[in-house]
């Protein structure tokens, strides 16, 4: 499936250790609410997609998501 770059939300996950890393979420998963950024981020690091770590935050990226 091809979503347009407009249909994803660009989050950064925060470590405790200080290393970040970057994941995009789709726009419609987050229609409960940003906090559901964080779930996924924890979904993802069991897949892998992810690296393992004690997450401190998610946020919302100041970047757009790549195209």
């Amino acid at each position: 499936m091809n979503e347009k770059p407009t249909n994803r939300i660009e989050f950064v996950a925060e470590y405790v250790d200080g290393n970040i890393a970057e994941f995009t979420v789709n726009r419609w998963s987050l229609r409960p609410g940003d906090h559901v950024a964080r779930i996924i981020a924890m979904e993802r690091q069991i897949t892998g997609e992810l690296p393992p770590g004690e997450v401190k935050a998610v946020r919302r990226s100041h970047y757009p998501a790549p195209s």
